[in-house]
C-alpha cells in the first residue's frame, strides 16, 4: 500500500478519503491534542501525534518511504471573513507561515506528490503587496518540485455542498508530462446549462473548473447532489442527531418566517435574500416597511452613510429622512424602485411625518440611533437582519459551505423545520459516513466537522493520484 502522512490532520477527513481509496495512513499530526481520540477511533491502523509542526520534521517520519503528504494548514489568516485578512499579531503571522512549513516537510521526506488544502482566500492573500502564493511557488521550485494550484468546488465532485477550496498539488519532475496538463481530477457532477466563466487575470496560474472549456469534460455528466440526497434515512436515535443551540423566542420568530432557500440579510439584495420589510410585513405598516427598505438601500453607500471606514456600514443622518417625497425621489433616481405609486399610497394612508415613524421603529427595536455632531443618525438593528445571516437551506440545491459556525442558531437553518441543522446533518453535508465518530463537547464537534476536508472530496483526489502513482508509463 502507498504510505501517507496527514499534517494538520484535524479529525482526519482528508485521511478518511485516502484510506477509503486504499492508501496506508501511517499517522496524523496536529497541534490540537483534543483531536487525538476522534482521529484514532476512526483510523485504528494509524497513529495520532500531538506536535507543533513549526518545530521541524519528526524523526519518525524520516526514511519511511512515504509517497504522499496531505494536509490542511490552519486557514484563519486567509479567510475572507471580516477581520481575518491582515495578520495583526505575531501569532497570526506564524499561522500564515504554516503552509511554508508544510513545504519544509516535503523537502525532508521527499514524497512523490503532496496535496495542501486551504480556503479560497489563500489565492488573494497578500503580504507586503506580494501574493502569498508566490512565496509558496518560489519555495516549491527551490526544493526541486513542481506545483499546480486549483480552486476546486466540492459540489462538482459529488458533495452536496458549495465549498470552494484552494488545493496546491506539489509533485516530482517525473510526473510533469501529465500533471502539468491534468493536475486535478476532472469533475463529473456538472451543472445543467454550464457556461464557461470569463478567465480572471491573476498573477499566478490557477486551475478553475468554471473557467475551462465545457467540451473538455466527459459527456456522461452526473447531476449536482442536493440536500435531499444527504438528508435521506436519517436515524432519530443517532448520537449526533441534536442541535448546538435551541432558538430563543426572538430567534424563532425570525426563523419561522424565512422561506426555503432564502437568507435574511437586509443589506444584501437579490433573489437569494429577504429583507426585514418582507420578512415581517404582517407586523409592519406600509410606512414602516418603506422606511426600512429605504434605510437598508442607502446604509452601505459611501456617499450617504456616516461611517466611512472600510467594512463599516450604516447610520444615516436624520436630514436624510425629511419627507416621504424626498426619499421616494432618491429611490427613483438610483433605480431602486419602479415607478409604482407608493408615494401616493403613503399619502392616502396619512403617513406624512417620517420622524414619528422613525421614533416608533426605534421604540420597537427595529432600528437604533446615535448622535453625530448634534444630529441624530439611524441604522437598522440586529433584529432587522443586519448581521449575522440566517440561511434556510433549499432541499433541491447543495448546501452553503459548512464552517465551524454553521451549527449556530443564526447560521444554517433546516429546509422545512424551524431549527438549525443537527450535527449529523452537517456531517452528512460534509460527506462523513454515519459510522464516523466524533468525540468532544458540542462546540468542539462543530469545529471538527466545519474544519474538515470532506472525505468524499479527499476520496476523489486519492483515486486520481493513486492511478498516476501506479502508472509506470508516466
Amino acid at each position: 500500500m502507498i504510505k501517507v502522512i496527514d499534517l494538520f490532520c484535524g479529525v482526519g477527513g482528508f485521511s478518511e478519503g485516502f484510506n477509503k481509496a486504499g492508501f496506508d495512513i501511517l499517522l496524523g499530526v496536529d497541534y490540537n491534542k483534543k483531536l487525538k481520540s476522534t482521529f484514532e477511533i476512526n483510523h485504528k491502523n494509524s497513529k495520532f501525534i500531538h506536535y507543533d509542526l513549526l518545530d521541524g520534521v519528526l524523526n519518525c517520519c524520516k526514511n519511511k518511504d512515504i509517497k504522499v503528504i496531505i494536509g490542511s494548514p490552519p486557514c484563519q489568516g486567509f479567510s475572507n471573513a471580516r477581520g481575518n485578512r491582515n495578520p495583526k499579531s505575531n501569532f497570526q503571522e506564524l499561522r500564515n507561515s504554516l503552509p511554508l512549513k508544510f513545504i519544509d516537510w516535503i523537502d525532508v521526506i521527499q514524497p512523490e506528490i503532496s496535496i495542501m488544502e486551504n480556503v479560497s482566500g489563500m489565492t488573494t492573500m497578500k503580504i507586503n503587496s506580494r501574493l502569498f502564493l508566490e512565496d509558496i511557488i518560489d519555495k516549491v521550485y527551490k526544493i526541486g518540485y513542481n506545483i499546480k494550484i486549483g480552486l476546486l468546488n466540492s459540489k462538482y465532485y459529488g458533495i452536496s455542498q458549495e465549498r470552494i477550496r484552494t488545493f496546491c498539488l506539489i509533485y516530482k519532475n517525473k510526473y510533469k508530462s501529465f500533471l502539468d496538463y491534468f493536475p486535478f481530477p476532472i469533475p463529473k457532477h456538472i451543472p445543467i446549462g454550464f457556461k464557461k466563466r470569463k478567465l480572471k487575470k491573476r498573477n499566478v496560474d490557477i486551475w478553475h473548473f468554471e473557467e475551462t472549456e465545457k467540451n473538455f469534460f466527459p459527456k456522461y455528466n452526473k447531476r449536482i447532489n442536493t440536500i435531499n440526497d444527504v438528508f435521506k434515512n436519517l436515524n432519530e436515535n443517532d448520537n449526533l442527531n441534536f442541535i448546538l443551540q435551541t432558538p430563543n423566542e426572538k430567534e424563532y420568530g425570525i426563523i419561522k418566517n424565512i422561506p426555503e432557500g432564502k437568507i435574511y440579510r437586509s443589506s444584501r439584495f437579490g433573489e437569494r435574500y429577504i429583507g426585514v420589510w418582507d420578512l415581517f410585513k404582517s407586523q409592519l405598516k406600509l410606512n414602516e416597511r418603506f422606511l426600512l427598505f429605504y434605510m437598508c438601500k442607502f446604509r452601505i453607500r459611501k456617499e450617504y452613510k456616516t461611517k466611512k471606514k472600510k467594512n463599516t456600514e450604516g447610520y444615516l443622518l436624520s436630514s436624510f429622512f425629511k419627507t416621504y417625497k424626498q426619499m421616494f425621489n432618491l429611490l427613483l433616481q438610483n433605480k431602486y424602485i419602479n415607478k409604482e405609486n407608493i408615494y401616493k399610497l403613503l399619502l392616502q394612508n396619512n403617513y406624512l411625518n417620517p420622524n414619528k415613524t422613525l421614533e416608533l421603529l426605534e421604540e420597537k427595536k427595529w432600528i437604533r440611533s446615535i448622535e453625530i455632531n448634534d444630529e441624530k443618525a439611524y441604522d437598522i438593528n440586529t433584529k432587522s437582519g443586519i448581521r449575522p445571516l440566517y440561511l434556510r437551506l433549499n432541499r433541491n440545491l447543495p448546501s452553503r459551505t459548512i464552517m465551524t459556525t454553521s451549527f449556530n442558531v443564526r447560521e444554517l437553518i433546516h429546509p422545512t423545520i424551524n431549527r438549525p441543522i443537527t450535527f449529523r446533518e452537517g456531517a452528512r453535508i460534509q460527506s462523513f459516513p454515519d459510522d464516523f465518530e466524533f468525540i468532544g463537547t458540542p462546540k468542539e464537534i462543530a469545529t471538527m466537522i466545519g474544519n474538515a476536508v470532506p472525505p468524499l472530496m479527499a476520496f476523489k483526489l486519492a483515486k486520481y493520484y493513486k492511478d498516476i502513482l501506479k502508472n509506470k508509463n508516466i
